[in-house]
């Protein structure tokens, strides 16, 4: 096994799994596309391990380059090429993948990344063409060297089979492992995905399976339909596989290639290989083009919800501001009154809050509700309910299905938390900032409204306020608010009851 102290051991299997795959390809290449030990007319093993290059850190790379070098060799020898021929073809072909992977590499890194058009571009000019290209020319003149061979033969053998073979695995390799596993956990898309590959790869048998016509055009609409529906790592597969189709039964001798008069083996398949890529670099644009819209309209729905939130928040508390208020009480309204619970409404008001600022100044009483509504929200303990800034030094709290004594409790454990708090208020009668708290709980019905509910607890807190501060008030629909107040006996006041 691969071993260096400096990679982690799941990189490490990750590499030895790649390996693995890039002597599979190579030799599934060699055995099905080359004839006696010559070069594959499509080679895949390149497209496997430049996919791997371009979305894993560079300090990995010698690692993985020399591991596909000796499947690369043994590849080679296992199809009957010498050790030199073996060590010459691994050579150019770590060459031909060095030039796409240093001029790319890293940019894939986060396999999130979102494959763009200006990518595309430099994939097509550095991995399909230049690096074929290269490679093929050292090819040539390293196997001309070796045996007497034909290094313009060679040269366009080698630049078909291996910009076919990146072309068609380095896309599908890259989209997987972005994606990863997760894309093949919603089986009702993955059997959809099953369904579509399967239709492209029926209609590249009917068109291939039969030299009576030219019908390569018939391919294209399905191929246009799996950019649509797919995205770019189905339409990725439904490359390989009409790729594979189109070159296996060409080979065997069927084809609308052989309707072109004295042409060779050779170059039918050639016309073949040119096929598969003007089909990809025509219907890639589409895919690309689809993935930059739906990553446009994520990034826009992204903004409109951070808008939508901003707009929702007061910036000075960073609570929900009245706007928000007003929005989550006419949903836990009508939520109350389609499920016939209570609905409790209670108006927090700082008290002497004008005194405040006149003595400390304005930057200073801002700094005291931003603590404030800090403390206000560690007070609300259950999902469902809201707190937020209602105006000036208001803040109003929602209590579903809260009761009249449910309710009670709260806003006598937000008075008490705020005093506890012990904000220095010099001219508070207690040298503390206080709260007052008014509320008022119903159960919602057609006969009245949440304007009403609202106003009660409004005029509860007037009550608490009016009689002393520092308290909390209660007033049910229609009944006078009653007070608790924080003095040791009760009083009688018109209208008005006070209690402990």
């Amino acid at each position: 096994m691969l071993r260096n102290k400096g990679i982690p051991q799941s990189s490490q299997s990750e590499i030895l799994l790649v390996s693995i795959l890039y002597f599979l390809s190579a030799w599934l290449s060699l055995k099905f596309t080359g004839e006696g030990g010559t070069i594959a007319s499509v080679w895949l093993a390149n497209g496997v391990l430049l996919a791997y290059l371009l979305t894993t850190p560079r300090s990995h790379w010698r690692m993985l380059v020399a591991g596909c070098m000796l499947a690369n060799v043994l590849a080679n020898l296992g199809a009957g090429n010498d050790m030199a021929k073996a060590l010459a073809l691994s050579a150019c072909n770590m060459a031909e993948v060095a030039i796409p992977a240093h001029v790319l590499g890293g940019r894939l890194r986060n396999r999130s990344t979102i494959i763009n058009w200006a990518f595309a571009q430099k994939f097509l000019i550095y991995a399909v063409v230049l690096g074929p290209a290269f490679a093929g020319a050292l090819a040539g003149v390293a196997l001309s060297t070796l045996q007497t061979e034909n290094s313009g033969e060679i040269f366009k053998t080698w630049l078909m089979a291996d910009a076919l073979g990146i072309a068609l695995v380095t896309p599908l390799a890259v989209a997987l492992r972005r994606s990863g596993i997760s894309a093949m956990k919603d089986k009702e898309g993955l059997a959809y995905m099953v369904l579509c590959l399967g239709l492209v790869g029926v209609v590249t048998a009917a068109v291939f399976s039969q030299s009576r016509y030219p019908l390569l055009f018939v391919i294209m609409p399905f191929l246009v339909f799996a950019a649509f529906r797919l995205g770019l790592a189905g339409l990725s597969a439904a490359y390989v596989i009409c790729g594979s189709i189109a070159l296996a039964m060409t080979s065997s001798g069927s084809g609308p290639m052989f309707l072109i008069a004295e042409t060779t083996a050779g170059d039918r398949l050639f016309l073949v290989q040119m096929f598969i890529l003007f089909i990809e670099v025509s219907t890639i644009p589409v895919a690309l083009a689809l993935e930059s819209r739906l990553r446009l309209e994520s990034q826009l729905a992204t903004a409109n919800a951070r808008l939508e939130h901003l707009a929702g928040t007061d910036p000075l508390t960073g609570l929900p501001n009245r706007r928000a208020f007003d929005r989550a009480f006419e949903r836990e309204w009508a939520i109350a009154a389609r499920a016939k619970v209570p609905l409790a409404v209670a108006i927090v008001d700082v008290d002497h809050f004008k005194a405040f600022n006149d003595t400390y100044g304005h930057v200073a009483g801002d700094d005291c509700l931003t603590r404030l509504g800090e403390i206000l929200s560690n007070t609300i303990f259950r999902p469902g309910d809201f707190i937020g800034r209602y105006g000036g030094e208001e803040f109003v709290i929602v209590l579903p299905g809260t009761d009249m004594a449910g309710a009670e409790k709260v806003c006598e454990r937000v008075k008490e938390i705020v005093s506890a708090a012990n904000l220095p208020h010099e001219t508070s009668p207690l040298d503390h900032v206080t709260v007052s708290v008014g509320f008022a709980s119903m159960t919602p019905d057609t006969l009245l409204s949440k304007n009403q509910l609202l106003e009660a607890a409004d005029v509860a807190l007037y009550s608490a306020k009016s009689n002393g501060r520092n308290r909390v008030a209660r007033a049910a629909i229609g009944q006078a608010p009653i007070i608790k107040s924080l003095t040791t006996s009760p009083i009688l006041v018109p209208v008005l009851q006070t209690t402990h």
